[in-house]
């Protein structure tokens, strides 16, 4: 069975072949984390610009690397801080888009 990635963004995956081929991508990714690679259109370390990939590998793999708890995040970081204490209108349904 034959993997396309639907996401076409420019700079999501790591590896040239990343869209067709996880395994390559999943190295493209640890090999980023471990050296601490800049990435993206906002040049900030891959830990940094994708945490999730972070998070999935910790949790799924039990991933436990020293190095995977490094990483200035400010931009993520600001994300966060912006995203829970900002107010959300009181609204139906609300704690489904939050």
């Amino acid at each position: 069975m034959a993997v396309h990635g639907e996401v076409d963004g420019e700079g999501f995956y790591l590896s040239s072949e990343g869209r067709n081929n996880p395994l390559a991508e999943l190295k493209a990714t640890l090999l980023a984390f471990e050296n601490n690679k800049i990435v993206g259109k906002l040049k900030q370390p891959a830990l940094c610009a994708f945490p999730e990939r972070l998070r999935y590998l910790k949790a799924e793999l039990g991933l436990t690397v020293p190095y995977l708890m490094q990483g200035d995040c400010k931009i993520y970081d600001d994300f966060i801080e912006k995203s829970t204490t900002s107010k959300v209108p009181d609204y139906p349904f609300k704690d489904i888009l939050i």
